[in-house]
Order: C-alpha cells, then structure tokens, then sequence
C-alpha cells in the first residue's frame, strides 16, 4: 500500500506499484494490471532487483553502517 514505510522503498511504477491504502479496488485494479501486461513484470521486476542490489544487499547496507560509525566517531573527536 502506499504507506510512509513502503512508499519509501517501492518508487510507484518503477520497481513495483502502490495501491491506496485500505482499498481493495485499488489493489485489485493494480495486481490486474500486472498479470495482464508481461513487459509490466519484467519491467518492474528488473528494477526491483536492481534496487535491492543497490540499496538492501549487504555490500551496501554495511558502507551505510561504516560511513555512519565514521561520521560519530569525527563528532566525539
């Protein structure tokens, strides 16, 4: 749904699709929209990957970490 929390993740139409919240019509308008249209899939899916990869593998995730120790550790000097 497009809630704080998950629209921070899912860029609608990009890397996946947000449906208003609590509106089942809405879901079911978007989930069709999807078996129905193959390029959608890949489209979506491709981009979805890629954004985990950049920004939920651990590769990244720990340079977030790091970059963040360093930063505090330069505040207490």
């Amino acid at each position: 749904s497009n809630v704080k929390a998950l629209s921070e993740m899912v860029k609608n139409n990009e890397t996946g699709l947000l449906h208003e919240k609590d509106n089942i019509e809405d879901l079911t308008t978007k989930i069709e929209s999807v078996l129905s249209d193959k390029e959608k899939q890949d489209k979506l899916g491709l981009s979805a990957r890629e954004w985990v990869k950049e920004n939920r593998a651990w590769k990244a995730t720990s340079e977030i970490v790091s970059n963040k120790y360093q930063e505090l550790i330069k505040e207490v000097e």
